[in-house]
């Protein structure tokens, strides 16, 4: 069910398979990335799969999807859309949630990560999502390419949309074109405010973040994603910086791009499904383990 609630005096847009967890499940929360909304998780929220046994929950941020554009767009940050999460899910009063972040998304979640070490929290994955800890491991993290360069543009053409929705998917994938509206829609506003927060530092230490949780969090490698060098996630400084959590895996997936819960769904819910597991203590993946596509 799609629904409207304010918050900071800004209408957020979301969708919730079970509007008042009237069932008591567990809860998915899926939060979109750059200039994306929530339908980008149209696949998994229609997924019997996952509705069998989970309340699924996704919200368009500020400024995205039908989600209204931030009054103050200084507040367009990590800080800020991390302020604008936790205050959705304690005015929709939801625990047992189990986080999944796409790309932005995820970088949110590692934002608040000491916010969401509470027993409402059951763990995390995230794709298309490189944690740093300073402004200088943006440069090893991400490419630096035309393609990159659509991240921090305020407007965008439409061969701009086209190309930003194109390399969000491997070289096989058939719907590259499918949310050119979507990112064109997106306040133009939040990719210029968006990096100057990176510039001004107003950020958090993610790997910090990380090494400190006791959450079961799981990172997904994608190999063929253009936006982010899939080698920073094998990098000793990486390493080294999250070796203090055991609860920490990182997954490789050979042959998929930044979107690849699109590319793959079925794949990319039995990931999910098994991070979930392991949060309840019912399985465990290795760190370094590798899906086949």
């Amino acid at each position: 069910m799609y629904q409207f609630i304010e918050i900071y005096d800004e209408k957020i847009h979301y969708f919730d398979s079970d509007s008042g967890g009237k069932n008591a499940k567990p809860i998915i929360l899926f939060i979109h990335g750059n200039s994306f909304s929530l339908e980008v998780f149209k696949m998994q929220l229609s997924s019997m799969r996952l509705l069998k046994n989970f309340r699924l929950i996704a919200l368009d941020l500020p400024g995205h999807g039908k989600s209204s554009f931030m009054v103050t767009p200084f507040n367009y940050s990590l800080p800020g859309f991390g302020k604008c999460l936790i205050e959705f899910i304690n005015k929709l009063e939801l625990s047992n949630i189990f986080f999944c972040g796409h790309s932005l998304g995820g970088h949110i979640l590692f934002e608040i990560l000491p916010e969401l070490e509470t027993s409402k929290t059951l763990g995390s994955l995230t794709w298309g999502t490189p944690p740093f800890g300073k402004l200088e491991d943006l440069s090893q993290a991400f490419y630096s390419t035309e393609v990159t360069a659509l991240l921090s543009k305020e407007t965008l053409t439409e061969n701009d949309g086209q190309l930003f929705a194109a390399c969000c998917h491997s070289e096989n994938y058939k719907n590259k074109l499918d949310f050119v509206e979507t990112i064109l829609a997106a306040d133009p506003r939040l990719r210029t405010y968006l990096s100057k927060s990176l510039v001004e530092l107003r950020f958090s230490n993610e790997i910090h973040n990380i090494n400190k949780s006791n959450l079961h969090i799981g990172i997904i490698n994608l190999h063929d994603d253009l936006f982010v060098q899939s080698s920073y996630f094998q990098s000793n400084s990486f390493l080294m910086g999250i070796s203090r959590n055991r609860k920490c895996q990182i997954i490789n997936v050979p042959n998929a791009g930044h979107s690849f819960h699109l590319e793959s769904p079925e794949i990319f819910e039995d990931i999910l499904l098994g991070i979930i597991k392991t949060s309840l203590g019912e399985m465990h993946i290795s760190t370094g383990s590798t899906f086949s596509l």
